[in-house]
Order: structure tokens, then C-alpha cells, then sequence
């Protein structure tokens, strides 16, 4: 698309200014593209924003807490061939400004988004709801899920990204946004998703009456034979706290407007900013399909949803001095390099969507050991068997999370480590953070049909 039309998605240099419009009134922001002030240094366009930001004023700097976010990019550039594109800032009171630094990466796995979600385990995963971890992952696989895990590193094909804000005094909070071009034939197809997409929500009949209104609005304007022969309507889907589809011509947007206000019974498109799901401006009209997925929202509780749970089929420890022994209810992990393997034989071919890896608690629950009760989850090559020994046993291919394992007194604790495909998520290292000595973690897990179930599983097919 980008090559098609002449257009740079990331361009070398230049700035420019929008203005967001929302009923609290318009924010006007700054983005810089930092190309050529890298060039003419000769650095790296991260390290033109990195200086850039660590030249405010300390007290400023220091109120960002930018440290961990600029550690985490230094790591995706190395795990992801995460780049730096886009710096940006508001032109408001710096006490209020968010400071906003954009990335993309070639990457088009289901362990990228959850990394970048967590800062690299900076963050649990757990600070995000489990509806809002299921929207993103089936909208990413809904999407991108049928793409190469590694895609040419071209304009057109640049693939998804996210960008973090850094606010004073306020967490780093990633946001991940798709441009759905390289990934669908035409605009027709991208409807299509998209209502594959809304059909599987918890509040599916209102998300497709709105995807109806939207279908008839742009049908009206651009007609049927046109979406089908273009890909170049819908530049971006930003997965925030509501997600937006920049139209390419702005002489559309007012039109789109009346269109939709005619169609759900307003008298203008100014009684239509009014309406609750347009809590941002009518220009990036697309609210109307806000699904939620960068941070919890304070929303009604979600409808029951069903989903099947995956249970380890096999537990072994390994230490480096005695031979490895098996136990399904046993779980301890020491810092003087006692480990887990463990093994999901059970998931099902037929499991839809992402798996997800978690563990589970209930309240009170005893989970014993002294120091962080901190511990890192690897994926490995293949499972574990009796007949390793602690030099060849299975090695690890990527790390997939670090988590703290504690439960809570009044209340069920669900921590979640990471999701991925299914395929990917049978076979598992587990191994104490804290290397600190005499320090360890040890609990029981404990499978259904027992009254009380506790420890590792795997939640599929939501």
C-alpha cells in the first residue's frame, strides 16, 4: 500500500501537528520523526529521542520514570527488530504533556504483543483484565494471525507496532496498533474481519449494529466495486481505550458523520458526539467499533464467557545431584537450581485461539518459601523425560515470562505468565528469579474433580 501510493510509512525527517477533539475540548500535539537528526549524528534514531527526553529538566525527567521503558527498548530492538519511528508530545502544561515514543517491529507472533504488553515482564500481565488479554489476542490472530511470523522489512509490509506513554508520575502504558493493509486484499475483506471480530465479543448485538452502521456508511459513500479494489481506506487500527480507523481523505469524515447520524437517530452529527461511545472525536469516527485493549476500563461486569482449561500432563525436577523424579502435585523450585519441566499434553487440536498460561490460587491458599517467590517461565524444544539428566535435559528457546507466585487472603489469585498459539504452549521450564540463597517456592497443585484446584493450567478456546 505504501509503495502503491507514494507514501512513507516512517519518513526520514519532518514534523507535523494534529488535533485531537473530544468533548472535553482539543488537545494539539507534536510528532517528530527523527531520521535525519540521526544521520547528521550519526546514531541511532532511538538514541536521538533517548537524549532528547534525558535533556528535560531532572525534576521533569525524573517524574517520567523512563528508565524501565527505555531498558525495554533496548531489548526489543535485540528480540524484535523493534525500531523507533515516531516521538511525540502534547503542547499542554508538562505537569499534564504525555510524552509518547512509537515503535514497529517485522514481527508478527502472538509472544510479541505479550511481551511489549509487559514491558518485557517489567509489568504482570496480571495488571490487565482477562477480557481485555482475550481482545487483544483474538483480534491480533483475527488479523495478522495467518501472516509469515517474520515479515520483509519493506514500507508495505512494516509490520505491527505499539506506542508507549510516559505521563508524570503515571505507569508506561503500551498501546498496540495494526496497519491492516499488507494483511488484506481490499477494504471489503478488512469489514469482513472486522465483523468476525465483533460476532465473538461479550456484547456482540450492539458491536454489530454499530459494524452495520459503519459497513452502510462507507458503502454509501465509496460504493461496493471500490472497496473492493482498494486497500487503502483503513491505514491504521489502534487498539487503545478506543480504537480507531483513520480514513485517507478527510473530505469523508463529515460525511461519514451525517451518515451515521441519520442512520442511529440523531438530528446532526453534533448530537452524535454526545452519545456514550464517542468518547473521543467524531473525526476518527471508528469509536463506534471500540473494543478496549490497552488498559482495563471501568465497564458493567462481562457477561459469563466460556472457555476450556488445560492441566499439566507431567511434572519432572531436575537438580544438578540427584536423578530427575515426576510428581503431578508437587511443586518446588530453589534457588540452588532445583527445576520444573512441565508438560500441556492435553491441549486439544481443535483449541481456538490464543492459549494462555496462568496460575491460579484461591484465596488463603498456601504457597511456602522464602524470599521474592519470584520465578521465569521458559518454553523449551521438547518435554522433559526421566531418562534426562540435568546436563541434557531440554533446553529453553525463548523466555516467556517472569511472575510472582503469592496468593491473597480474601480473594482468588489468578497470575498470568504469557499466552501464545496453542501449538507452542506445551512444554515449559520453570525456574526461581531470585538466586539469593535459600531461596525458594512451594505449593501444591491440585487438578479437578478435587473440591479445591490450585497452581498451573492453561485456559483455550474463550
Amino acid at each position: 500500500m505504501a509503495e502503491k501510493n507514494n507514501f512513507k510509512v516512517a519518513p526520514v525527517a519532518g514534523t507535523f501537528v494534529t488535533r485531537d477533539i473530544d468533548r472535553h475540548g482539543p488537545i494539539v500535539k507534536m510528532y517528530m520523526f527523527p531520521g535525519l537528526r540521526a544521520q547528521e549524528l550519526g546514531i541511532s534514531k532511538a538514541e536521538v529521542v533517548y537524549s532528547a527526553i534525558k535533556s528535560l529538566p531532572e525534576e521533569r525527567y525524573q517524574s517520567l520514570k523512563f528508565e524501565p521503558l527505555q531498558a525495554y527498548l533496548r531489548e526489543a530492538a535485540a528480540k524484535w527488530s523493534m525500531e523507533i519511528h515516531i516521538f511525540s508530545f502534547d503542547l499542554i502544561s508538562p505537569q499534564k504533556s504525555r510524552i509518547k515514543i512509537y515503535t514497529r517491529a517485522p514481527n508478527t507472533s502472538i509472544e510479541y504483543p505479550m511481551d511489549a504488553l509487559t514491558l518485557g515482564g517489567r509489568h504482570d500481565l496480571s495488571m490487565y483484565s482477562a477480557e481485555v488479554i482475550q481482545d487483544v489476542q483474538d483480534f491480533w490472530m483475527i488479523f495478522i494471525g495467518d501472516a509469515p511470523d517474520v515479515l520483509p522489512q519493506s514500507g508495505a509490509e512494516r509490520g505491527p507496532g505499539f506506542y508507549f506513554t510516559a505521563k508524570a508520575e503515571q505507569p508506561i502504558t503500551p498501546k498496540v496498533y495494526i496497519s491492516l493493509a499488507p494483511f488484506c486484499e481490499n477494504d471489503l475483506e478488512v469489514l469482513k474481519r472486522l465483523r468476525r471480530y465483533f460476532v465473538t465479543r461479550r456484547d456482540a448485538a450492539r458491536m454489530l449494529l454499530q459494524m452495520e452502521i459503519y459497513e452502510k456508511a462507507l458503502k454509501s459513500i465509496y460504493g461496493t466495486d471500490y472497496l473492493e479494489k482498494t486497500s487503502d481506506i483503513h491505514m491504521l487500527r489502534e487498539s487503545s481505550k478506543v480504537s480507531l480507523i483513520y480514513a485517507d481523505s478527510s473530505w469523508v469524515l463529515p460525511q461519514i458523520a451525517e451518515i451515521m447520524a441519520e442512520q442511529t437517530g440523531c438530528t446532526s452529527p453534533q448530537e452524535l458526539l454526545k452519545m456514550h461511545s464517542f468518547g473521543m472525536s467524531f473525526v476518527y469516527f471508528a469509536s463506534l467499533l471500540g473494543a478496549t485493549f490497552a488498559l482495563p476500563t471501568a465497564r458493567g461486569p462481562p457477561a459469563p464467557r466460556s472457555c476450556q482449561i488445560s492441566y499439566p500432563t507431567q511434572m519432572i525436577e531436575f537438580t544438578p545431584l540427584e536423578n530427575p523424579s515426576t510428581s503431578l502435585t508437587d511443586f518446588c523450585v530453589t534457588s540452588d537450581t532445583r527445576v520444573k519441566y512441565v508438560e500441556f499434553g492435553s491441549i486439544p487440536a481443535t483449541a481456538r485461539g490464543a492459549c494462555q498460561l496462568e496460575f491460579v490460587f484461591p484465596a488463603g491458599y498456601s504457597v511456602a518459601g522464602a524470599g521474592t517467590h519470584q520465578v521465569n517461565v521458559w518454553k523449551t524444544e521438547r518435554p522433559a523425560s526421566l531418562n534426562d539428566t540435568w546436563e541434557n535435559a531440554p533446553k529453553t528457546v525463548t523466555t516467556f515470562g517472569t511472575v510472582t507466585l503469592n496468593s491473597k487472603p480474601d480473594q482468588e489469585a489468578r497470575i498470568i505468565v504469557n499466552s501464545g498459539s496453542c501449538d507452542s504452549m506445551r512444554n515449559f521450564k520453570i525456574g526461581l528469579a531470585d538466586t539469593r540463597i535459600d531461596s525458594s517456592v512451594t505449593y501444591t497443585q491440585q487438578f479437578p474433580p478435587a473440591e479445591v484446584v490450585a497452581g498451573m493450567r492453561i485456559v483455550h478456546s474463550c
